[in-house]
């Protein structure tokens, strides 16, 4: 090799521009302005609907930060009628920290074993920019690891 230096000085500059490039594409360095109100329509999720009711819960303040959570709500409804319950948990971030990894990771973690691979479907949004708009989500079956739990978790992300 002849230019050793040259090569390191390549491979340098190579490694602090993409270090910057990924900082810019998740804005590692500035607030986005549109995460206070967007948290703040989590107010607007209800509390009860039918025979829905809620509890509402919370997440640490390690899972907060670690986040970089703007605003979360995170409750379980429950069914006067069939007692039957849902959770749910919508958060409001950075898509960097929030995204790190997917929340089967968080379901395996807790001892749940996901009984077949992730697979998609289309919700429908209320939108008030567009009529009829659509999500796409990801959607997964999860049993508890324990023998005497038969309880079915099936977990919706996007």
């Amino acid at each position: 090799m002849k230019h050793p230096q040259l090569l390191l000085t390549a491979a340098l500059i190579l490694v602090v521009v993409s270090g910057l490039t990924q900082g810019v594409v998740q804005r590692r360095w500035t607030n986005d302005e549109h995460l206070p109100e967007a948290a703040l329509r989590l107010e607007d999720v209800p509390t009860t609907f039918g025979h829905w009711t809620s509890e509402e819960l919370s997440l640490t303040e390690t899972e907060v930060s670690t986040g970089r959570i703007a605003g979360y709500i995170r409750r379980e409804y429950r069914h006067a009628q069939t007692h039957s319950t849902v959770g749910v948990l919508l958060m409001v971030g950075e898509a960097g920290p929030i995204s790190l990894h997917p929340p089967t990771v968080c379901l395996a973690g807790q001892g749940f074993q996901m009984l077949r691979q992730p697979a998609t479907t289309s919700v429908s949004l209320p939108d008030p920019r567009a009529e009829g708009s659509t999500c796409r989500v990801f959607w997964a079956d999860f049993r508890s690891g324990q023998a005497s739990d038969d309880l079915l978790t099936r977990l919706y992300w996007g």
